[in-house]
């Protein structure tokens, strides 16, 4: 399908470089940028947050902050925190809806 022929990517309309990326693209049957294309004409690759900071509310690592990586833009049910002294506790989220970037966790148990 000649690339005259599909609508127009919706946004920055004005900026020659994101309209010749993206006829190229089509032309080519490429459904979307590398990351480093991206990375030159501002595109972002990543559609969710990279990171959830997750407080223990409970157990032995309570009051602790810890940073985890989300998982498709929302945070981990559960997560493996590491101690000290060389142990694993486990936690999970402390209820299913949460907002912002911030979880509350509960205490399980020691892996």
């Amino acid at each position: 399908m000649p690339a005259e022929t599909l609508a127009k990517p919706r946004g920055d309309t004005g900026s020659a470089e994101r309209a010749t990326f993206w006829r190229a693209s089509v032309e080519r049957g490429v459904r979307g940028p590398s990351e480093e294309t991206a990375a030159n004409i501002g595109l972002t690759s990543r559609a969710y947050a990279a990171a959830v900071r997750a407080l223990l509310e409970d157990g032995p690592m309570q009051g602790k902050p810890v940073e985890v990586e989300a998982v498709e833009g929302r945070p981990p049910k559960t997560i493996d925190v590491p101690d000290e002294k060389g142990g694993t506790w486990r936690y999970c989220l402390a209820q299913w809806t949460q907002e912002g970037m911030t979880a509350a966790y509960t205490f399980l148990y020691a892996v």
